[in-house]
């Protein structure tokens, strides 16, 4: 008999810091980041895009650096959490995400988001005013053009030919519940991305006679809130006072030298998965 608890899976993000400005040294370590939780087993890896390194990360075009890791690699996922949409245009990402996932045999997965850096903006000549609107314009392109449809002008296409991406789009949120009032309201019927988004999605969706699925979809996050784990920096040790870490109910000592689930994870040295939602299909 088939159980139908989840499997569990193991992940991690970074966002591409180094200590100093020795660029090549972070990307190589983050390279082998990815080589070595390959071998270990890991099912996704993520980097964040920063266009402003400071106080941000230090990778401005990770769809390149996901090729590279998927050509160093053989059975991981490659993602990214965050690209940040509204600066892209929606058909050439699409067109870079396709290309890395023929490159890795169907590994990739994507993570978007509205960003919210205004030098940022400022630098691609978008207002960050209306950084959720051009969210929600653009990915709509984006999963059309994932999606094999023409796009833009009749008979084109983006090569080469995607896969299915129909469970791998994913959306990041800041604020979840307000985002699933608003997702409720724009696209209903649809998913909620977790059991305690059901309330406020239904109340966004009840003017429009949207309904809430009883079942939640296979992949959809149990929980709205985000999975905080502390990666100690370049350099760093794990017994470090920049890392120290509560020890979790019947876990071992942080001194051990593994790396374990944190709280708010806002320390130095401390990276946090951001909520992910896969957008209404």
């Amino acid at each position: 008999m088939t159980s139908l608890t989840p499997r569990f899976r193991l992940g991690f993000l970074t966002h591409v810091q180094g200590r100093g400005d020795d660029l090549t040294r972070t990307y190589r370590n983050a390279q082998e980041l990815f080589v070595v939780a390959d071998e270990l087993g890991f099912d996704t890896g993520w980097v964040a895009q920063h266009h402003v390194q400071a106080g941000g990360g230090g990778l401005s075009s990770p769809w390149t650096f996901l090729a590279h890791a998927a050509a160093r690699t053989t059975r991981i996922r490659l993602g990214t959490a965050i690209t940040v949409l509204p600066l892209e245009d929606p058909v050439r990402l699409a067109e870079d995400v396709a290309v890395v996932d023929t490159l890795s045999g169907g590994r990739v997965e994507i993570g978007v988001g509205s960003g919210y850096n205004d030098t940022e903006y400022a630098a691609f000549g978008q207002d960050v005013a209306r950084k959720r609107e051009l969210t929600s314009e653009k990915l709509s392109v984006l999963r059309g053009a994932l999606a094999a449809e023409e796009v833009r002008t009749p008979g084109f296409r983006i090569q080469p030919a995607p896969g299915d991406f129909t469970d791998r789009i994913w959306q990041g949120l800041q604020r979840p519940r307000r985002t699933a009032r608003r997702r409720g309201r724009l696209e209903p019927p649809a998913q909620p991305g977790g059991v305690r988004l059901r309330r406020p999605y239904r109340r966004g969706a009840a003017p429009l006679g949207g309904r809430v699925p009883r079942r939640l979809g296979p992949a959809a996050p149990a929980t709205d809130r985000a999975v905080p784990v502390r990666v100690p920096r370049e350099g760093q040790t794990h017994g470090a006072p920049a890392d120290r870490r509560r020890r979790p109910p019947g876990g071992p000592s942080p001194r051990g030298g593994r790396c374990l689930p944190e709280g708010p994870g806002r320390g130095r040295g401390a990276a946090s998965i951001p909520l992910l939602l896969r957008p209404s299909r």
